[in-house]
């Protein structure tokens, strides 16, 4: 597996191209998939890099820091399809919708208004 932000993956070369700030990795347990992360800004907030950090670790280790994991569709998808994936977390995680989402808004707002 690939733990390392950074670490180059395989990917078909029909794979749609990666805009900058994006990466592949080999989800956990999932040899045949990819799944495009965020990568972490050099100047995000504490925050902001937590929660990216966290939503890394959960894709390609398998769990997050709080207890959640990702959950698969049943069917496993084919060749060069897209599927969703539903990734959980517990309330008062840094990675989990509630908390991210503001802080990510604000954070751009703060960076627009530069």
């Amino acid at each position: 597996m690939n733990v390392h932000p950074g670490d180059r993956v395989a990917v078909d070369e029909n794979a749609p191209p990666l805009t900058d700030g994006q990466e592949w990795v080999i989800p956990y347990g999932r040899p045949n998939d990819r799944m495009i992360v965020r990568t972490i800004p050099d100047d995000a907030p504490p925050l902001i890099r937590e929660a990216l950090a966290r939503r890394r670790v959960q894709v390609v280790d398998g769990g997050c820091p709080c207890g959640e994991r990702i959950e698969w569709p049943d069917a496993a998808p084919g060749r060069g399809e897209f599927v969703t994936i539903v990734a959980n977390h517990r309330h008062d995680c840094p990675a989990g919708d509630a908390v991210f989402l503001p802080a990510m808004i604000a954070w751009v707002q703060e960076r627009e208004n530069r």
